[in-house]
């Protein structure tokens, strides 16, 4: 079999587009990788394709010149399968590309199957596509169940080294009662998070309850807004986006999923990982990971009040927190083959063969 060139379409940090594509970098079926990203990675065993930092600037310029740039990569570049990794807008790149170049393309989903579902285009896509990648089972099965989607669907994980992540700290003295992680974006619901700390602050007596909030984006000032409204600036610390989330977990009580549109986020495992109870909302491939009522709660969105509950009783009985705690660790052991380099690496490969046979 012939070594493939690849063409990824993508705007993920640094450390998740690595997690995603470092078992196609080591793989002997890959040729080349050609990343198409609003910033290089500077990474080994990849092409970096971006627009120069002057166009960085303004985001409708910046993605006009990313999509020129890859236009005329496939126009100059022997590429074989062009894969966008979210569907809104690189896997409506991807596609497109894909139809006018006649290349295979692969389409890689992080969000919630009904965010795609939900759209028109997307499903369009969805459809289109020569091989379709889901974070999670469920979103897999929901898939398969429509007639009107090729059966190549493929359940792909992120590649996560469990070695690498802390071992659990004692819950005393810890600096968080609650944290956030994610990209402050509509879909994940940072206004329910804040929503919750208020809860607990008024409802449940909790006045000096402490949360921290990681990330940032176009809900940023928003938050800010709902923050100084609800008078929680004492409450909630806004610290923005760090590649390196491994301490403040460390100093974290109870982690918190708000999201309403999920697929399947690395920090969730992280955090279970470090044995932090979480708290989330039943919603697409969640619940594989999350046993709700063993090592952690599951919550029906929107309700807020149950989400709360579950969050004071973790707080207020050290038993019931101390018992989760231990049931959540046990997803190192539980995915640590699932989640390894050879078991990722081979998944791809198999896809891979699949497309060019």
């Amino acid at each position: 079999m012939r070594r493939i060139n690849l063409l990824i379409i993508a705007k993920l940090s640094d450390e998740k587009i690595t997690s995603k594509i470092a078992p196609l970098i080591n793989s002997e079926l890959v040729s080349s990788i050609y990343l198409a990203r609003v910033k290089p990675l500077n990474i080994a065993g990849v092409v970096d394709v971006c627009p120069p930092s002057v166009f960085r600037k303004i985001a409708i310029v910046s993605e006009i010149y990313r999509f020129l740039q890859c236009i005329w990569l496939l126009c100059t570049k022997p590429v074989d399968i062009v894969m966008g990794i979210q569907m809104i807008p690189h896997g409506y790149y991807a596609g497109m590309l894909g139809l006018f170049f006649h290349k295979k393309v692969i389409q890689n989903i992080i969000e919630s199957e009904e965010k795609i579902r939900s759209n028109y285009l997307s499903n369009t896509l969805l459809r289109r596509a020569q091989a379709v990648v889901v974070r999670g089972d469920f979103t897999k099965q929901v898939l398969l169940e429509d007639p009107t989607i090729p059966g190549r669907i493929y359940h792909i994980p992120n590649f996560l080294n469990f070695e690498n992540i802390p071992k659990p700290t004692k819950l005393i003295n810890k600096k968080y009662d609650l944290i956030f992680i994610g990209s402050l974006t509509t879909s994940k619901r940072v206004d329910l998070f804040i929503e919750l700390v208020g809860i607990l602050n008024d409802f449940h007596n909790l006045p000096s309850i402490k949360a921290v909030i990681l990330g940032d984006g176009v809900m940023t000032d928003f938050a800010m807004q709902l923050i100084k409204k609800k008078n929680l600036e004492n409450n909630i610390e806004l610290y923005g986006y760090t590649p390196n989330v491994y301490p403040f977990l460390a100093e974290s009580k109870v982690y918190a999923l708000t999201s309403q549109y999920e697929g399947l986020p690395m920090s969730l495992i992280e955090a279970m990982s470090m044995g932090i109870p979480c708290v989330c909302f039943d919603i697409s491939n969640i619940g594989t990971i999350v046993k709700n009522g063993e090592n952690s709660f599951l919550c029906k969105y929107p309700d807020l009040r149950d989400f709360a509950n579950n969050i004071y009783n973790l707080l207020k009985d050290e038993d019931l927190y101390n018992r989760m705690s231990a049931e959540a660790m046990k997803i190192r052991t539980e995915k640590k083959e699932e989640y390894s380099m050879s078991s990722i690496q081979k998944l791809w490969e198999n896809l891979l063969k699949d497309l060019v046979d």
